[in-house]
C-alpha cells in the first residue's frame, strides 16, 4: 500500500528554530509539527491539558513594558481542537494580532486547531484563570485538510499518468501492479490510478455524504525526515489505524 487512508491529520512544514532567536521575529501564528515557541530565550513550557502547551517567555522588544511577558499556546495534537479562554487580573497587555478574540479588556479567547500555535498576548498581569473546551476539529477544518491533501494527490497522479503516456502505455489498460512497476523502474512514487486516494474512491458525492479524511503517505503522516522510533514496549495505542483498516505497519 503506497498511499494510505489516515485519520484527520495533516503534517506541516517544520519552522526552523533559528528563526526564533529574536523576539521581533516570533511569528504571531504557526502551523508546524513542532512547537517553535519552546525555543524562545528564557521560555518556560507547561502542559495545560494533554497536548496543549503554554509557553511563557520574556517579551523583549515586542513590548515597551519592563519585565513584560509573552504568552503563547500550542496544540500538539493531531485530532483535537481547543478553545481556550483566559481571564487576566489587573492586566497591562496587548493581545496577539492573529486569531485572538478580545471578549473584554481583561479576557481573551483563542481557538487552536491541530498543530497550531499562537501568540496570545504580551504585557504584564498579576494572575490568570483559564477555561477550556476541546473536541474533534470542526467540519470546515476537516474539509480544508482533505482539500489540501487531495490537491497534492492530484498533482502526483497527473505525473504518474504523464509517465505512462510518455512510454506509450494506456492507463485504462494498465493494471495497478504493472503501473507500480513502471513507476518503480522510473524512480517515481506510485499513485494507484485504478483506485486513486481520493474521497470519490470511497463513495460518489451524489450517493451519500461520508465524513471526510485526507489520504497521506507515511512520510507525510510522520512529518519528520528522521525515522520514528518506539521507546520501550510497543502497545496497541502506538499503532494509528487508518479508516480503511490500514496502518503504517502494514505499509512497511
Amino acid at each position: 500500500v503506497s498511499v494510505l487512508y489516515w485519520r484527520s491529520y495533516c503534517s506541516f512544514t517544520r519552522i526552523p528554530h533559528s528563526a526564533m532567536s529574536a523576539s521581533s521575529a516570533i511569528p504571531d501564528s504557526v502551523e508546524s509539527d513542532a512547537n517553535p515557541y519552546e525555543e524562545l530565550p528564557g521560555a518556560e513550557v507547561s502542559e495545560l491539558k494533554p497536548g496543549l502547551f503554554q509557553v511563557m517567555a520574556p517579551a523583549g522588544d515586542r513590548s515597551p513594558l519592563a519585565g513584560a511577558q509573552l504568552m503563547c499556546l500550542y496544540n500538539a495534537t493531531s485530532d483535537k481542537m481547543f478553545k481556550v479562554t483566559v481571564d487576566f487580573l489587573q492586566p497591562d497587555m496587548t493581545p496577539g494580532p492573529s486569531g485572538v478574540d478580545v471578549l473584554q479588556p481583561d479576557k481573551l479567547a483563542v481557538v487552536l486547531y491541530p498543530l497550531e500555535g499562537r501568540v496570545i498576548t504580551t504585557g504584564k498581569w498579576k494572575a490568570v484563570k483559564r477555561a477550556f473546551m476541546f473536541g474533534k476539529p470542526d467540519a470546515a477544518w476537516q474539509e480544508k485538510q482533505r482539500a489540501k491533501a487531495e490537491k497534492a494527490v492530484s498533482g502526483e497522479l497527473e505525473k504518474v499518468l504523464a509517465l505512462f503516456k510518455s512510454k506509450g502505455l494506456d492507463p485504462a489498460k494498465l493494471s495497478s501492479d504493472d503501473g507500480g512497476r513502471v513507476c518503480f523502474q522510473s524512480g517515481m512514487q506510485y499513485v494507484d490510478h485504478e483506485f486513486p486516494p481520493t474521497q470519490d474512491s470511497i463513495c460518489k458525492p451524489h450517493e451519500f455524504q461520508l465524513r471526510v479524511y485526507p489520504w497521506m503517505r507515511p512520510a507525510a503522516y510522520c512529518g519528520d525526515a528522521e525515522p520514528c522510533l518506539y521507546v520501550g514496549t510497543i502497545e496497541p495505542n502506538d499503532i494509528d489505524q487508518g479508516m480503511l483498516g490500514d496502518c503504517y505497519f502494514m505499509c512497511a
